[in-house]
């Protein structure tokens, strides 16, 4: 709707906006202006306001007291006044524009050198060294609660699988098993860093058969942790054995 026009674009003169109500303008200009109003807020308030100063005029105690004559010119004094701050106001005060919301591109996931897999289950041998020594019956004990442990490891449900190994750990703390698999179920269950004093604690006990298992899945937590900087000395270690991760590593060294 036009200012200088009367009816048009983008907005009605606010003296229509005041009299659309009054039953004075021509039907046509009468439903241009609402149709308008039905889809513009700023001239729904603009019209709101014109109409409150309007009567707030209308009703001053000294009105009664004025000539006529006198009385017509305040209010039309008055009113074309707000009429023409307020035509001002909605042309050099914009509509706010709704800020284009960018889709967010999901971040690229961080890419590591060494690989992380499901260690292998070493038991019987590994078993036998940790517990030389001990009565056969002993022997047999640790092995039936150390499958127990295992099975949820077994069926990759790692979370459950530390829960047992933890409780195995309190009762076997001299056997190594615990505390690996115990380390590798919380790395494969995304716990990296509470993984590390698992690993440490398989690496203080010891056990030939997990010795280079123990060692490699303490480098990858560790990776995982504090980044490939801090543990490619260990690395170069493995890279140099002959042991079943000697090709990993030193593929993780030539990346």
């Amino acid at each position: 709707m036009s200012r200088t026009t009367g009816v048009g674009t983008p907005h009605p003169q606010p003296a229509l906006l005041s009299a659309v109500d009054e039953g004075v303008l021509p039907e046509e200009v009468a439903r241009e202006v609402r149709a308008h109003l039905a889809d513009c807020d700023i001239c729904v308030q603009l019209r709101n306001d014109l109409n409150t100063l309007s009567e707030s005029i209308a009703t001053e105690p000294f009105a009664d007291r004025m000539p006529p004559g006198i009385f017509r010119r305040k209010i039309s004094w008055w009113v074309y006044g707000a009429f023409a701050a307020a035509a001002a106001l909605v042309v050099i005060w914009p509509r706010p524009q709704a800020t284009p919301v960018r889709p967010t591109e999901p971040s690229a996931p961080v890419k590591y050198r060494l690989p992380l897999e499901q260690a292998k289950l070493r038991l019987p041998l590994a078993s036998a060294l940790t517990l030389r020594g001990a009565q056969s019956s002993s022997s047999s004990a640790y092995l039936k609660d150390l499958g127990i442990a295992l099975e949820p490891y077994r069926a990759g449900n790692f979370a459950e699988a530390a829960v047992r190994l933890r409780t195995l750990q309190a009762s076997y703390p001299q056997a190594v098993e615990p505390p690996f698999y115990l380390g590798v179920s919380q790395l494969l269950d995304g716990h990296a860093q509470a993984s590390i004093p698992s690993f440490e604690q398989a690496q203080r006990i010891g056990g030939e058969a997990l010795n280079e298992d123990v060692a490699w899945y303490l480098a990858v937590a560790r990776e995982r942790s504090g980044g490939w900087e801090p543990i490619k000395p260990f690395v170069e270690q493995l890279c140099k054995g002959s042991g079943e991760h000697r090709q990993a590593a030193c593929e993780a060294l030539s990346k």
